[in-house]
């Protein structure tokens, strides 16, 4: 099941979006439009399929965004 984010920086600096932007898409999130995002896991080279890793994946991103 896909894992959707979003969120609204007010008066951010451009550098602290693309920096939290940036890392979100390097943890296997892809962007929806604006500030929304999306999980729907990594694509096994090895079984074929789509998987969630929660452990290296979502939690540290979800860690991130909340520091």
């Amino acid at each position: 099941m896909p894992i959707t984010l979003s969120y609204d920086l007010r008066g951010a600096h451009p550098n602290r979006r693309n920096y939290l932007r940036s890392m979100l898409e390097r943890f296997g999130w892809r962007r929806l439009g604006g500030s929304v995002f999306r999980y729907s896991g990594r694509h096994g080279k090895a079984t074929g399929t789509t998987q969630q890793d929660w452990l290296n994946d979502v939690a540290p991103s979800i860690m991130l965004f909340r520091s």
